[in-house]
Parts: structure tokens; C-alpha cells; sequence
């Protein structure tokens, strides 16, 4: 029975707020899914474009340098979501190609 609401949880996940996709499988699993349905469901939500984690971190990039933080930091923050080292380094430099953009529009 639970496997067939498992879309359900995750779509009402994703419209309270953005989320990775580690921090999705893991509220599926602790609202009592199985781990492999979980990663599953993830995946396919992934493939529809519900969840990326790439995007995640250059908005994230956006937000912390916008409290003043450091890379470093942000980086931390974003490896302890579960998103992983390629999409937080391919997210810095989506961040500061739009922040390079941004001043020559100045």
C-alpha cells in the first residue's frame, strides 16, 4: 500500500520547498519507504526535472553569498544536503559565471 502513495510523499515533499535529492530519499525512508523505492522514485523525479541538484547549489551559491559566506562554507552545507562534489563545484561555477554576467550588465 505504501509503495503506491510513495509519489504521492514525494510530490508533497517537493511543493513545500526545494529539496535534494539525498534529503528526498531520506524523508521517503523516514516516513517509512523502502531505501531502493526511494532512490527509485528520486531518480525518476530527477529524470522528469523535479530535482536538481546542480540548480540546487548554484541557488544556494546565490543565497549564501548573499548572507555574506564564504565558499568554503557553502560547500560545506551543501556536501551535508548529500549533493555531491561535481554538482556543488559545477553549481559555484554556474553561480559565478551568472554573478561575471551580472557586473558586465552594470
Amino acid at each position: 500500500m505504501k509503495e503506491k502513495n510513495i509519489y504521492d510523499f514525494a510530490a508533497r515533499k517537493l511543493t513545500a520547498g526545494r529539496r535534494t535529492c539525498a534529503e528526498l530519499v531520506n524523508w521517503l525512508v523516514a516516513q517509512g519507504f523502502d531505501r531502493e523505492d526511494a532512490e527509485n522514485v528520486t531518480e525518476e523525479f530527477r529524470g522528469l526535472g523535479y530535482l536538481n541538484d546542480e540548480n540546487y547549489a548554484a541557488d544556494y551559491f546565490r543565497y549564501g553569498a548573499g548572507k555574506g559566506w564564504s565558499n568554503k562554507r557553502i560547500s560545506r552545507a551543501l556536501a551535508q544536503k548529500g549533493v555531491s562534489s561535481s554538482d556543488i563545484d559545477s553549481g559555484m561555477k554556474s553561480y559565478g559565471s551568472a554573478e561575471d554576467e551580472a557586473c558586465r550588465a552594470r
